[in-house]
């Protein structure tokens, strides 16, 4: 159950967080880098000061464990995703959810917020992808197309694509992929294949070039998006 900063030049771990002892299996470090947000096995999410290294708030309401968590990017709430089924929404001041967006029929393996906090986007299982209003807690869109369960989701930097990356579950057909859409229509413009086992985490490049993604296979693979490619 240990929390771990790292210092990612020196390759060593700078700070480790006292108190936590349920298995976690989310972390998130704030945008200012005081904070850092973990999801775990008990269905609780914890808020610690990076200065202090110590707990600040924990968020009691999931059912089951949380699998994803990330700070709006104005730091006034946080979003976590469960096992549980739900995607909930935190007013860290006041420790409490004021919004539960529950339209996912299985579990929630991952969770983000657009850069203006407007918009969330999950997935998980159920070949799930689903983009949120935040204002409204509707579900705008659904992109179809993944034939495994999704297991990771990201936004572009400029807002306008997503990307999502895929696994092959028991009795599905095989789908160890990463996927390009388009917001506003929903279509895929490109797949992404080379690895031979589930993959579980991806991330955009600061400038949209790129796409880095982890898998079960053992390898980490980047790719080159070709904007001037007439999808």
């Amino acid at each position: 159950g240990a929390i771990r900063l790292w210092d990612f030049v020196k390759g060593e771990s700078t700070i480790i967080f006292d108190g936590q002892e349920a298995p976690v299996y989310s972390v998130a470090l704030s945008p200012d880098n005081d904070f850092v947000l973990s999801g775990d096995e008990e269905g609780v999410v914890k808020l610690w000061a990076v200065e202090t290294k110590k707990l600040r708030r924990s968020l009691e309401g999931h059912l089951s464990q949380v699998t994803s968590v990330c700070f709006s990017p104005d730091l006034l709430s946080v979003v976590s995703a469960s096992t549980d089924h739900t995607i909930k929404l935190w007013d860290i001041k006041r420790g409490r959810c004021y919004q539960s967006l529950n339209e996912h029929t299985s579990r929630v393996e991952s969770v983000c917020l657009s850069a203006d906090g407007r918009l969330a986007l999950s997935g998980g299982w159920g070949r799930r992808i689903l983009l949120w209003d935040l204002t409204t807690g509707q579900c705008l869109r659904e992109f179809q197309g993944h034939v495994g369960d999704v297991y990771c989701v990201a936004f572009a930097p400029d807002q306008k694509y997503i990307a999502s990356c895929s696994g092959t579950t028991l009795g599905l057909e095989k789908d160890n992929t990463i996927r390009l859409w388009e917001i506003d229509t929903g279509r895929c413009l490109r797949t992404f294949e080379g690895h031979t086992g589930t993959v579980n985490a991806l991330a955009f490049s600061s400038d949209g070039r790129f796409i880095i993604s982890g898998s079960e296979d053992a390898t980490l693979l980047l790719w080159e998006i070709d904007w001037e490619y007439e999808f």
